[in-house]
């Protein structure tokens, strides 16, 4: 059942009347993804990227992520 909730959820989250707020939202649901994927040893990056106004875009996020090993 939590599941099909999950994919109501999700259905509703990504219509939108525009192209561009389908690509939005979709972008959102990536970057969450992506910052619930990594690796708890490097949390803290997590924690910054999350706390962070900077990572707005999936292209922010990526150059972050990219840049937090420099």
């Amino acid at each position: 059942m939590d599941g099909t909730i999950g994919v109501i959820e999700l259905k509703m989250f990504l219509e939108a009347s525009t192209l561009e707020e389908i690509k939005k939202n979709s972008d959102k649901v990536f970057m969450v993804t992506i910052l619930h994927a990594i690796n708890p040893n490097f949390g803290n990056i997590r924690d910054q990227i999350i706390t962070s106004q900077e990572a707005s875009t999936m292209e922010s996020l990526t150059t972050q992520l990219l840049c937090s090993g420099c």
